[in-house]
């Protein structure tokens, strides 16, 4: 439903924030709270991440990437639909800026250990950690939890946090 987006968004009026969804469920309701609070730094659209980056970002855009809770696509033979894949992170280092961070929450523990493996090898990005560990739930992330927290936490699993610097 993107709670977190929005809470960010009202915190900080100074920041312009871009959500980018494929389904629409909640985009609506995420649309009528930013009118409800008046925000005028929070865009959204419906569309394909890829296609959006590819298309309509210039190089060097953003500080921040979020990806809270991506589709884990669990089956083995539908690992190669996940998002978080060397061509997506080249894609990326390129319209961050550098310094820039990604951060990126699952629930899912195969495609966290996914994620943090394709994050490590890949030469443009860090962790922000001394090691392969995942991070600590950062101070930018609002203190309410994600619809998916949530249910995570009700369901007995862990939450891993991955952040890591754009150094391109």
């Amino acid at each position: 439903m993107a709670d977190s987006l929005l809470k960010m968004a009202i915190n900080a009026p100074d920041r312009i924030f871009l959500g980018i969804k494929v389904y629409e469920a909640g985009i609506g309701q995420l649309i009528n709270k930013a009118h409800k609070y008046q925000l005028n730094n929070l865009k959204i659209i419906k569309e394909d991440a890829v296609k959006i980056l590819t298309n309509h970002i210039e190089d060097n855009n953003f500080n921040l990437f979020q990806l809270f809770f991506p589709e884990s696509w669990h089956k083995k033979k539908h690992f190669k639909r996940r998002l978080v894949q060397t061509d997506f992170l080249n894609l990326l280092s390129h319209k961050m800026i550098k310094s820039g961070k990604i951060h990126i929450i699952t629930d899912w523990k195969h495609y966290a250990i996914h994620m943090m493996t394709v994050l490590e090898n890949h030469p443009n990005f860090k962790n922000t950690q001394n090691a392969p560990i995942y991070s600590p739930r950062p101070k930018h992330q609002p203190i309410t939890i994600t619809k998916f927290e949530q249910r995570s936490h009700r369901l007995g699993y862990d939450v891993w946090n991955l952040i890591f610097i754009n150094e391109k």
